[in-house]
């Protein structure tokens, strides 16, 4: 199974350790785009987050559509 949206930061840190390591190969755990990652720095952010989450265990990364909408209407 992968999970999409397994959080960040500790979140993430428990879904890896109650799913992932749990039960091995049975489970993707995938991290969210941290809710402060702004994506007009030339990637950099992003690279982070990725970064991080890779270290703590994450296969890999989903933007979060709220992302999407927060840039788009210029939601601080």
């Amino acid at each position: 199974m992968v999970n999409l949206t397994g959080g960040y930061d500790q979140g993430l840190s428990a879904t890896i350790a109650n799913y992932d390591r749990a039960f091995p190969a049975r489970f993707y755990t995938f991290t969210e785009t941290h809710p402060n990652v702004r994506l007009n720095n030339a990637g950099i952010p992003t690279f982070r987050c990725r970064l991080a989450s890779r270290r703590q265990g994450a296969r890999g990364l989903k933007s979060l559509k709220t992302l999407g909408l927060y840039l788009r209407e210029n939601i601080s």
